[in-house]
């Protein structure tokens, strides 16, 4: 697993960094969509499934 990491370093820290501009990216307005008409309950509840479902 290491030696493949050896010549495809940028690339690998290119797709680790674009995750988090994906996610400021997405996240906002989903959850702007989501909380009037889930209420700020319903909304942790999504946000806690969808952390839980990265976790995993």
């Amino acid at each position: 697993m290491g030696i493949w990491f050896q010549p495809k370093r940028g690339r690998v820290i290119g797709i680790t960094a674009m995750g988090n501009n994906f996610g400021g990216f997405v996240m906002p307005p989903l959850l702007g969509f989501i909380l009037p008409v889930l209420m700020w309950q319903g909304t942790y509840a999504v946000l806690a499934f969808m952390s839980g479902a990265l976790v995993l």
